[in-house]
């Protein structure tokens, strides 16, 4: 396990202060081309700057204590969830070059994305681990731990589709453009629960790749077990390659985002019968659920744009961003 990355002992002020730089010269430069853009890497530097300033017990009177120093810490599990809006929002921008669409748009969804995945990332969690959020609320809802993916896709998913249509940009073309993105990301975020060993492993196994995550995994366990989130990274990888392939052929619009929806919904739901997720119904975790929710939604999605060309359905998206 390699929870921590690196470590260093740095002026806390130092930090502050460049940091705090740097994001108002970012929010100005965007602010200029854009300024709902600019206001929107406030929003964001502020939401999770009071996030860092909480977790490290650090105040507004710490930006002039000039004698303190702070241990920075660059943690495997932080670095690589910032690896996934890395290489995603990159990979979108690219995409919506090829299709000829606003690459501006790349700035304020990853906003919304960062934004709303936490949001509905925290949420989720606790609603999926209700007895450990009633006995500490506050811990599980500002902690650094305890993120759920799926949580933070739905509520992700819903911001930007909303900031779409108020945008009048086609809602379908613009998720085909993301589908490549969200598939290599959720790979390069399992990479940081392998790394953390975050209780994203599954069952006992007596299978030869099997392990154990002992301290300082967060969730340590001496237990040889499935290591789940390798075998995510794989299948990601996997489906990746697929979309990839897919991505230039000439389908209906969405109907890429479509197939994304039904093919990670399939393997998350067949991963969760080797985790150790509290089952919810039927002997379905939460995010089996989920997963089955999405599978139907992108089959139904799949049916609805049967026999149509690529031509029909860029109207039909664009009806509906324009739809008010």
């Amino acid at each position: 396990m390699l929870p921590v990355l690196a470590q260093f002992q740095i002026p806390t002020a130092l930090i502050l202060w460049m940091v705090s730089v740097f994001v108002l010269v970012f929010a100005a430069v965007t602010f200029r081309q854009s300024r709902g853009q600019g206001v929107g890497v406030l929003v964001a530097a502020i939401f999770i700057g009071s996030r860092m300033l909480t977790a490290n017990k650090l105040t507004i009177s710490s930006f002039f204590d000039m004698g303190r120093t702070t241990s920075f810490t660059i943690y495997g599990y932080g670095f690589m969830l910032s690896m996934t809006f890395v290489v995603a929002s990159t990979l979108l921008y690219f995409e919506l070059g090829r299709k000829r669409m606003d690459q501006n748009l790349v700035g304020p969804v990853t906003i919304l994305a960062v934004i709303f995945g936490l949001v509905g990332s925290k949420l989720f969690d606790a609603f999926e681990n209700w007895d450990r959020f009633m006995k500490n609320p506050g811990k599980v809802l500002w902690g650094s731990a305890g993120l759920t993916y799926l949580g933070g896709f739905l509520l992700a998913t819903t911001a930007i589709c909303l900031f779409l249509w108020l945008r009048r940009v086609s809602i379908l073309k613009f998720c085909d453009a993301t589908t490549p993105g969200l598939m290599i990301g959720y790979g390069i975020a399992r990479i940081g629960c392998q790394l953390s060993g975050d209780g994203d492993y599954g069952i006992p196994t007596s299978l030869p790749w099997g392990m154990a995550y002992p301290p300082p995994a967060t969730k340590p366990t001496l237990e040889i077990v499935h290591p789940t989130p390798v075998y995510e990274t794989l299948a990601s990888i996997l489906l990746f390659a697929i979309l990839w392939r897919l991505r230039k052929r000439q389908t209906p619009d969405g109907w890429l985002f479509c197939l994304y929806l039904m093919v990670s919904g399939a393997e998350r739901f067949l991963i969760e019968f080797i985790r150790v997720n509290p089952r919810w119904f039927l002997g379905l975790s939460q995010s089996q659920l989920i997963s089955l929710g999405l599978m139907v939604l992108g089959a139904v999605g799949m049916w609805w744009m049967r026999g149509q060309t690529p031509t029909q359905s860029a109207v039909a998206g664009g009806e509906l961003a324009r739809s008010r």
